[in-house]
């Protein structure tokens, strides 16, 4: 199978225009505006990020109702367990999200499935397991959204999902 490759045309006023802005090279300009940034503002806060310009968290449909069930399973002490796949986004954002609640003083379990034996996304020895530690509250990092059915097996079991 023969690919083709498409190279977006070079832009050489706009590429001007930052390379002088932000003192970066023309490969870096023009990347810049291959992604629609063409501003030197934007091509800056883009460069060097701040958590200043986070868009705020709550804008995510169901934010509200997460962060109220996770306070609720803190306040009654109850077990939660992050949910992370075996890839490297998956395990990261495990990591992290174990250190953020170590820092807030709350004991978290976590779980990566064997990618050998139980493959990918939740499973059903995973579900076993997630029953047998008696979780309440699962929060899924980098998988999840397609396991419906699994989701609907956890809440049968009396186990609430953060996806």
């Amino acid at each position: 199978m023969r690919k083709t490759w498409n190279v977006k045309p070079k832009d050489p006023l706009t590429q001007k225009k930052l390379i002088e802005s932000l003192n970066v090279s023309p490969i870096i300009a023009q990347l810049l505006i291959n992604r629609n940034i063409t501003a030197a503002k934007e091509a800056e806060d883009f460069l060097n990020p701040s958590l200043l310009n986070l868009h705020d968290p709550f804008l995510m449909k169901g934010m509200r109702r997460a962060v109220a069930r996770i306070k609720k399973a803190i306040g009654n002490k109850e077990k939660i367990m992050i949910y992370g796949d075996y890839d490297v986004d998956g395990i990261s954002a495990t990591a992290l999200l174990s250190l953020v609640f170590k820092k807030m003083q709350v004991a978290v379990e976590h779980y990566i499935p064997n990618r050998l034996e139980e493959g990918y996304g939740l499973n059903k020895k995973a579900i076993s397991d997630i029953h047998k530690r008696k979780i309440k509250l699962l929060i899924t990092v980098d998988c999840g959204v397609t396991a419906c059915d699994e989701i609907d097996e956890l809440n049968h079991l009396g186990v609430d999902t953060i996806i």
